[in-house]
């Protein structure tokens, strides 16, 4: 056992999500949890320093357990742009999703609306990149979607 210790190396500290954590969404402490990693397996990539997640958001969704790397962040103000809008659409009796979305998905917003007498279904905008997806006891309800 200590052969196989002194051959592994010293453990340090990364970090890992904590909880499940949405893509574009600011990385806070409660979100985080520590992990050991034999030193031999540490890559510039880990996160090993609180610093490197300050005002950080992840790029992909990430699921509780999974160690966090720099390659996965960016810097929040760089995802929340003035020009830019997110909005949520959570499915009801009212909006409907012909399948279940991921993040970084592509879709196009169909509405159907009544006016007076007449009913118009029209493209209200193409091409629609997904941020996040929204779950309700493990069963897709929704997404936020990020608008010019």
């Amino acid at each position: 056992m200590k052969e196989l210790n002194t051959d592994l190396g010293t453990m340090v500290n990364v970090y890992a999500a904590g909880q499940d954590i949405a893509s574009r969404s600011v990385i806070t402490p409660k979100d985080i949890t520590v992990e050991k990693i034999p030193k031999k397996f540490v890559t510039d990539e880990h996160i090993t320093n609180t610093d490197d997640l300050q005002n950080k958001v992840s790029v992909i969704p990430l699921s509780s357990g999974d160690l966090i790397t720099k390659n996965m962040l960016k810097q929040a103000s760089a995802v929340m742009e003035e020009n830019n809008r997110l909005i949520t659409l959570m499915s009801s009796e009212r909006v409907f999703f012909d399948e279940e979305l991921e993040a970084l998905d592509r879709v196009d917003i169909i509405v159907s609306l009544r006016e007076k007498e007449d009913n118009k279904t029209e493209i209200f905008m193409q091409d629609v990149k997904v941020a996040r997806v929204a779950n309700d006891s493990k069963k897709f309800a929704g997404s936020s979607s990020k608008f010019h």
